[in-house]
């Protein structure tokens, strides 16, 4: 149970600042290019990539993902 109320707050706080940061890429680079949906989706990837590398550096990670295999 506590799982699921951590994976509900994080859901929601990750969809408040995708919201705010799309926003505020489109006010930014204007309507023309979706810009606001290229900025989350390369900051998260960013964000994904620095934990998955952290991790593996810590040896947390599971066998796989420490060789770089998904």
């Amino acid at each position: 149970m506590n799982a699921i109320v951590l994976v509900f707050i994080g859901a929601g706080i990750g969809g408040v600042l995708r919201y705010v940061s799309y926003g505020a890429a489109m006010r930014l680079f204007g309507m023309h290019f979706p810009s606001g949906t290229f900025v989350v989706n390369v900051t998260g990837s960013f964000i994904i990539g620095c934990i998955a590398g952290w991790m593996a550096m810590k040896g947390s990670a599971p066998g796989l993902a420490r060789s770089g295999c998904s």
